[in-house]
């Protein structure tokens, strides 16, 4: 076979694979370039008076007081209005505000449309896997424009006469000379698009680079003062747009760009860390070569933001002239099933059923099992703050850390009881034998043991500075509590007094033993895992968690061997325990604080503070994602009933604190099970 003939029977395939998902992505993204005109037509006209950005925020959340901020862009011309992206009841919606404040307008069907175009055309909906799928279609096509620029390659002498359309002839041939033609043509153009898409879709799965400019040591406390200080330190920048974190409310990235139009205008940005308003990282793009360059004007390339009305009109003709192309492509093939070329027709229905597929799973934002797992019941309490919880499964009892002491929910009857502890508030929980229960204290740095059926005191014993979780250990009999002055204690319940003490060097956070000796504690500050021996009274070494930015909850599954590690950064990270070797990401939402595993059903629980449970197969020889189910703002921890399967997380409403969750008036637990 010759290497022209090769290149045709390759061309096809690849066409025939990836022509229906091309189709829809050139008129997504076609649509997408006139975004901000076909969103000026549903809005007034703006004017006015620049009014602080405080106010104009304030008049927004004034206007929908149960919606969380999650972006907003700012207006570049005076002609302009803020956009701003919020979110209520799990569902997300976009609302225009004019530069003085006024003229709030709720976008409506053809927002929503845009955006979820803009979605889809980004990752398909489905996050880090949908773009992976977009990365390979990239790929894809520009292995389409290669091989059909070899194919049709005339010689010098020629190239005019084979750019002309045939008007005559047999039908096949015409579509023939119409797809080489317009092929060509399109393919030019497109290069820029495909260069500049694959490179974006691509960098959601590079590591983090160096920042650009060391931070200094800076505070900003509200988000006025964020931008202020985002303003200093690029004076000679315009805000284009800032990102909310969910938890708080409060900026946690301030995007800074040029305001000249034009190839050299790249992006910079300030981030802060939410709660403490802290300067983390700033990107000076100015000044900084490599991928972040690269975006800064690849992307306004790639969306036709600059370029005016000529480059969107060109891009415009790009998108109608592919898709054409495509369709072009498929009445070949069409024409060649006519012709009993049943080889090519199986492998286009194999790629139209995996397109369909692709559609599928998008819509379930990659869930293998969807609508499997739900919010089943829902058990009121008295309002109040709280933390983590615990259950005892001899006793039958939840048990969860208060502002004021403990709260104890009978699983069975639902009746809730509270044994208060003279103001003292407990964070972390953990079930001890003869139904105690081990709560930890922070305010006099102690660990109360209570009588899990009347509440009675049994015992104080003073542990480290700031004490944070706490764990019971079977095999060797004692309560394990992390304290964030970076040492662990060792507490006999029988004895009600500390029996050792263990210093780890660290922020330490959530813990677990594995039931032979070892415990495993989240070290937040150094993104690692510390091993703690307990008969050695020593720490023996610390795994790595690469990928993962400030770990939180931790479990781990004794039938696999394996630790999970919930991580600030959305991602959950799979540890092999006895090596530490890297055994897997999985994708989860936003603010974790636990880990939960029902090792009798193969399933494991993450509750984030975003509002969703990310439920986790571990059936399988990698554990995987399965469920995300929707819960409240602010249930970020809970415990899983052995028993019955069923999950328990807490939402409520906590004082103006960091101590919980400021979600929902009152106080209540969230009963989460499968169908």
């Amino acid at each position: 076979m010759s290497l022209r003939a090769e290149l045709v029977r390759w061309h096809r395939r690849i066409a025939l694979g990836a022509a229906l998902f091309l189709l829809v992505q050139f008129l997504s993204g076609t649509v997408l370039v006139f975004r901000e005109q076909l969103v000026a037509l549903t809005l007034p006209a703006y004017g006015g008076v620049d009014a602080p950005f405080a106010q104009i925020e304030a008049a927004v959340l004034a206007a929908y007081p149960a919606a969380k901020p999650l972006k907003a862009e700012f207006p570049i011309s005076s002609r302009e209005a803020y956009l701003f992206h919020l979110s209520e009841a799990g569902t997300e919606f976009q609302v225009a505000v004019g530069r003085d404040g006024s003229n709030l307008v709720r976008l409506g069907a053809v927002a929503n449309a845009l955006e979820f175009l803009r979605v889809f055309h980004e990752d398909l909906t489905m996050g880090q896997f949908g773009r992976a799928i977009v990365c390979v279609e990239a790929i894809a096509l520009a292995s389409l424009l290669v091989t059909g620029g070899w194919i049709w390659w005339p010689g010098r002498g020629r190239l005019l006469r084979n750019l002309r359309l045939p008007t005559s002839g047999p039908a096949q041939a015409k579509l023939y000379g119409w797809h080489r033609t317009v092929g060509v043509v399109i393919g030019l153009l497109l290069i820029p698009s495909v260069i500049t898409g694959f490179v974006l879709a691509i960098g959601g799965f590079l590591p983090p680079g160096k920042q650009a400019a060391t931070p200094p040591v800076r505070t900003a406390i509200d988000n006025e003062a964020r931008l202020a200080l985002s303003y200093q330190l690029f004076p000679a920048l315009d805000v284009r747009e800032v990102r909310f974190d969910r938890a708080t409310g409060t900026l946690s990235r301030v995007v800074l760009r040029d305001g000249h139009d034009g190839l050299r205008a790249p992006i910079s940005d300030v981030n802060f860390d939410p709660r403490s308003g802290v300067v983390t990282q700033i990107n000076d793009r100015h000044r900084n070569q490599g991928y972040g360059a690269f975006a800064a004007w690849g992307y306004p390339v790639h969306t036709a933001q600059i370029g005016g009305t000529k480059l969107r009109s060109l891009l415009l003709v790009t998108g109608v002239g592919a898709a054409a192309l495509a369709s072009l492509g498929l009445s070949l093939w069409w024409v060649r099933r006519t012709n009993k070329r049943k080889s090519s027709m199986r492998i286009a229905a194999v790629a139209a059923a995996s397109f369909v597929a692709l559609l599928a799973t998008g819509a379930f934002a990659a869930d293998a099992k969807p609508g499997k797992y739900t919010v089943v019941d829902q058990i009121d309490g008295p309002e109040g703050a709280w933390l983590f919880a615990g259950i005892d499964q001899d006793t039958r009892r939840l048990y969860i850390g208060r502002s004021d002491g403990f709260l104890a929910i009978d699983l069975d009857s639902k009746k809730t009881t509270q044994f208060p502890l003279d103001g003292k508030r407990v964070r972390g929980i953990a079930s001890l034998p003869g139904g105690l229960v081990l709560g930890v204290t922070d305010k006099n740095n102690t660990a109360t043991i209570i009588d899990g059926a009347t509440g009675t005191v049994k015992g104080e014993v003073p542990v480290g500075r700031q004490p944070e979780t706490t764990s019971y250990d079977p095999s060797s009999g004692l309560a394990v509590v992390m304290a964030v002055s970076a040492d662990v204690t060792l507490i006999d319940p029988k004895q009600l007094k500390a029996v050792g003490s263990i210093p780890v060097a660290g922020i330490l956070e959530s813990n677990v033993p594995d039931g032979k000796g070892k415990v495993f504690v989240n070290l937040e500050d150094k993104n690692q895992i510390a091993v703690i021996d307990i008969a050695a009274r020593k720490q023996v070494g610390s795994y790595e968690l690469p990928g993962c930015k400030e770990p939180t909850g931790i479990a781990y599954d004794s039938k696999s061997g394996l630790l999970i590690s919930a991580c600030h950064n959305r991602v959950a990270k799979v540890i092999d325990a006895a090596t530490g070797a890297d055994r897997g990401t999985i994708q989860i939402a936003g603010g974790p604080d636990a880990v939960l595993i029902d090792e009798a059903r193969r399933v494991a629980y993450v509750p984030c503070s975003e509002g969703y449970l990310t439920v986790i197969d571990l059936s399988g020889k990698t554990p995987k994602r399965v469920a995300q189910v929707p819960t409240a703002q602010g249930a970020h921890t809970g415990a899983v009933d052995t028993k019955t399967g069923k999950v328990y997380i807490p939402v409520g409403r906590a004082p103006a604190t960091d101590f919980g969750a400021r979600a929902v008036p009152g106080f209540a637990v969230l009963v989460v099970a499968a169908k």
